[in-house]
């Protein structure tokens, strides 16, 4: 089979031609990475999963095929995979807006690696949210879009902006409507993390009663994790919660780097760095749940 990649300029991610990329097996479960509070390392544990899952090999032999969907205005994912910034390009809220002359999502996909996609982040995000506003079935608009992906993909990672607008209870809504998958969390150990995850639990209990969904939460992941006084508090709060904890993440400085860097940490650090082994346990629960 050709390679499933359209040709790009040096320094560029190609854009992934779907012609020749082969269907998996399964339609995609969808996984909902959200934390409306800011900070917390939301991006990071997305990417830090995508790169993880895609090393894992299926049964069949073949790698698990994972897709980001960048929902965060501010790119911040696009940007830390080396997306190129096109001032220009329309992207995926053009496609939930239906708008006149937008590209079929299918043409919107680029490969940081063989296995590892993304559906990047553009500048019509930020009008996404006052353009949602009035539309019937708001909510739903994720989901309809990524139709077209779900064939293709094992997992699609969606991360969401850090707030409790429209464009994270689409990404809840459409996490809710596969048989797989679900909201991942993502927090800090103290006492602003707590409250945002309170906060966050009751908009997800909201949207169950108003969308008629139920919407799993497959637990929460830490970051900057460490084990002062108050860390120690809202850890023993977290655990005491009826969610599964996916682990903890302790300040590395080679994650940041590898960001600078345009790069995935497994890429960038030794296999045996302290951190590969984190994600790679996070990547080995997520996919125990999802496969």
């Amino acid at each position: 089979m050709a390679q499933p990649v359209v040709t790009a300029p040096a320094g560029e991610l190609p854009r992934v031609d779907f012609a020749q990329l082969e269907p998996v097996e399964d339609e995609a479960a969808v996984i909902a990475v959200t934390m409306q509070k800011g900070g917390v390392g939301k991006t990071e544990t997305t990417k830090g999963l995508g790169d993880k899952l895609s090393r894992r090999v299926k049964p069949n032999g073949k790698k698990v095929r994972v897709l980001y969907v960048d929902f965060d205005p501010n790119g911040t994912l696009s940007d830390g995979v080396g997306v190129s910034e096109d001032l220009a390009a329309t992207g995926l809220a053009s496609v939930l807006l239906e708008k006149d002359g937008a590209a079929p999502v299918t043409e919107l996909v680029y490969a940081v690696t063989e296995d590892l996609h993304i559906l990047p982040a553009r500048l019509d995000l930020f009008k996404l949210k006052s353009e949602l506003v009035g539309m019937r079935g708001r909510e739903r608009r994720l989901w309809l879009a990524l139709q077209p992906l779900l064939h293709y993909y094992d997992a699609i990672l969606i991360d969401c902006e850090p707030d409790l607008g429209s464009g994270t209870d689409n990404a809840i809504y459409a996490a809710a409507k596969r048989k797989r998958g679900g909201v991942l969390v993502v927090v800090m150990l103290d006492g602003p993390s707590m409250r945002c995850f309170e906060t966050l639990l009751d908009q997800i209990e909201s949207l169950e009663m108003t969308l008629d969904v139920r919407v799993p939460l497959m637990g929460w992941f830490a970051n900057q994790a460490t084990d002062t006084k108050v860390a120690k508090k809202y850890r023993a709060e977290f655990e005491a919660m009826p969610l599964p904890k996916l682990g903890e993440m302790p300040v590395r400085s080679k994650i940041k780097e590898a960001w600078d860097a345009d790069m995935l940490l497994t890429d960038y650090a030794s296999p045996v760095y302290d951190a590969n082994y984190v994600y790679d346990e996070l990547a080995k629960k997520v996919w125990e749940m999802i496969a």
